[in-house]
């Protein structure tokens, strides 16, 4: 699973729990944010990458 954002864009996880696993996935990227991205945690969310093997191809 991956999440793309493109310029002046945003996420937001509100009360929300996110869980990004890239086990027995390869080379993949978690979150790839371009230019004056934001990303918002509120009410208590959580968010959870693992397993990650990050790299540029």
């Amino acid at each position: 699973m991956s999440v793309c954002a493109s310029e002046d864009a945003s996420l937001t996880l509100d009360a929300a729990t996110l869980t990004m696993d890239g086990a027995g996935a390869g080379n993949v990227h978690a979150v790839y944010f371009c230019n004056n991205n934001k990303l918002n945690l509120k009410n208590g969310s959580n968010l959870t990458i693992k397993n990650l093997q990050a790299g540029h191809s």
